[in-house]
Protein backbone atom coordinates (compact mmCIF):
# COMPACT_ATOMS: atom_id res chain seq x y z
CA UNK A 1 0.00 0.00 0.00
CA UNK A 2 1.52 3.74 -0.64
CA UNK A 3 2.21 5.77 2.26
CA UNK A 4 2.06 9.59 1.96
CA UNK A 5 4.59 11.32 4.07
CA UNK A 6 3.79 13.61 6.25
CA UNK A 7 5.20 16.76 8.38
CA UNK A 8 3.62 19.10 10.33
CA UNK A 9 4.81 21.90 12.28
CA UNK A 10 3.32 23.73 14.95
CA UNK A 11 2.48 26.75 16.50
CA UNK A 12 2.85 26.79 19.85
CA UNK A 13 6.64 25.60 19.72
CA UNK A 14 5.64 21.58 20.06
CA UNK A 15 8.60 19.83 17.98
CA UNK A 16 7.94 18.50 14.32
CA UNK A 17 6.46 15.37 13.47
CA UNK A 18 6.95 13.15 10.64
CA UNK A 19 4.23 10.54 9.79
CA UNK A 20 3.78 7.67 7.40
CA UNK A 21 0.08 7.28 6.60
CA UNK A 22 -1.51 5.20 4.39
CA UNK A 23 -3.05 6.42 1.17
CA UNK A 24 -6.40 4.33 1.63
CA UNK A 25 -8.01 4.14 5.30
CA UNK A 26 -10.69 0.63 5.81
CA UNK A 27 -13.36 1.69 8.05
CA UNK A 28 -12.66 2.59 11.30
CA UNK A 29 -8.59 2.68 10.81
CA UNK A 30 -8.94 6.58 10.40
CA UNK A 31 -6.08 8.56 12.72
CA UNK A 32 -6.95 11.20 15.21
CA UNK A 33 -7.62 14.62 13.98
CA UNK A 34 -4.47 17.51 15.35
CA UNK A 35 -6.63 20.51 15.48
CA UNK A 36 -6.09 22.75 12.79
CA UNK A 37 -5.58 25.58 14.92
CA UNK A 38 -2.37 24.41 16.33
CA UNK A 39 -0.96 23.75 13.22
CA UNK A 40 1.39 26.15 11.32
CA UNK A 41 2.12 24.10 8.14
CA UNK A 42 1.79 20.34 6.87
CA UNK A 43 3.81 19.14 3.83
CA UNK A 44 2.48 16.14 2.62
CA UNK A 45 5.25 14.00 -0.06
CA UNK A 46 3.47 11.60 -1.86
CA UNK A 47 4.88 8.51 -4.06
CA UNK A 48 3.40 8.96 -7.34
CA UNK A 49 0.79 11.73 -8.97
CA UNK A 50 -1.51 10.58 -11.68
CA UNK A 51 -2.40 13.34 -14.62
CA UNK A 52 -5.71 12.92 -16.04
CA UNK A 53 -8.54 14.79 -18.05
CA UNK A 54 -11.55 15.48 -16.57
CA UNK A 55 -13.31 13.10 -18.35
CA UNK A 56 -11.38 10.22 -17.05
CA UNK A 57 -12.21 11.52 -13.53
CA UNK A 58 -15.55 11.11 -14.12
CA UNK A 59 -15.71 7.55 -14.96
CA UNK A 60 -13.02 6.81 -12.37
CA UNK A 61 -15.30 8.36 -9.67
CA UNK A 62 -18.70 6.64 -11.28
CA UNK A 63 -17.01 3.14 -11.43
CA UNK A 64 -15.53 3.81 -7.79
CA UNK A 65 -19.46 4.87 -7.06
CA UNK A 66 -20.60 2.08 -8.58
CA UNK A 67 -18.61 -0.69 -6.69
CA UNK A 68 -19.69 1.07 -2.95
CA UNK A 69 -22.95 0.02 -4.07
CA UNK A 70 -22.13 -3.54 -4.53
CA UNK A 71 -20.43 -3.59 -1.41
CA UNK A 72 -23.10 -2.69 0.42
Amino acid sequence: MPLLKVHIEYLDGRPSEDQDMPANYGPGQEKAVIPISSIKSVRVTVPSVVVANSGDLLSLDAAWKAQQVIKL
